[in-house]
């Protein structure tokens, strides 16, 4: 009987006060909703940091080197020695952005970025080849103009039906063979990964008039690896420039982890 006259008593004062009732209604329905947004929104922003860090490579470590007071160069063969006795690094790369820069072929033209590297820049990268191959050491060292492209670039120069490895392009004037096309990471976006052009770094800087290399990337193959590689590049570049102030090191995979752990804090 109480519970009869309670739920009589309950009606009796939703219908006396419709507005009131309504609004209390509607109040806890956004609150309600809100919260799932903003949790989900948080969750999507999760992915899609993860998504854009792993397309990129999440274990990477990019170095940038200051020359603050000096006028240290390192040279390849040192760089390659320090990878191969340290086990916890599997590579590195020469890192060089030369910007924007036109491209002809034939009748068509395209205008997208340049990239100086080594042969072990796709590792670095995680990027994998659809046509012809990588870099070649040979091609470093004997500044041999040779590129790879993005399908972007492809898609923009060539026909389907076109023969594209082995074709002579220019880059500013200059004529490259091509060599290799990347596999697609962002296909159809005009200034995305798949819009660039790798050339060796040597060549990159002879023709871009670039005297010195300020970036280096470094890959390990295992997440353990992290800390124990950042050391040892920590430590090479040290011995070099003796002075922490003249490098600057960036491990990727720790700029993931704080980022989720401030999404974190924000969906919690």
């Amino acid at each position: 009987m109480q519970i009869r006259q309670s739920f009589s008593l309950a009606t009796k004062s939703l219908m006396a006060s419709k507005l009131r009732a309504t609004l209390t209604m509607l109040g806890m329905i956004i609150g309600v909703a809100s919260v799932i947004i903003i949790v989900g929104l948080g969750n999507g922003v999760t992915t899609y940091v993860e998504d854009i860090f792993n397309s990129m490579g999440a274990n990477v470590i990019s170095s940038a080197i200051l020359y603050k007071g000096n006028n240290i160069d390192i040279k390849d063969k040192e760089l390659q020695d320090f990878v191969d006795r340290t086990s916890s690094i599997n590579a590195y790369s020469p890192y060089i952005t030369a910007g924007m820069a036109n491209i002809k072929y034939e009748s068509e033209e395209h205008i997208s970025s340049i990239i100086g590297g080594n042969e072990q820049y796709a590792l670095t990268r995680d990027r994998g080849i659809i046509e012809g191959r990588f870099l070649q050491y040979i091609d470093i060292e004997r500044i041999q103009k040779v590129c790879v492209i993005g399908t972007y670039v492809r898609d923009e120069l060539f026909d389907k039906s076109q023969q594209v490895i082995g074709s002579k392009i220019k880059i500013n004037g200059q004529l490259y063979t091509i060599v290799g096309v990347l596999e697609s990471k962002q296909e159809g976006v005009e200034g995305g990964e798949d819009d660039i052009i790798i050339i060796p770094h040597t060549v990159v800087q002879r023709q871009f008039k670039i005297p010195k290399i300020t970036n280096y990337l470094f890959t390990y193959e295992n997440p353990e690896d992290a800390d124990q590689a950042e050391k040892a590049i920590d430590k090479f570049f040290y011995k070099v420039y003796g002075n922490t102030d003249d490098y600057i090191l960036v491990n990727a995979k720790s700029i993931l982890e704080q980022l989720n752990n401030i999404l974190g804090t924000l969906t919690t």
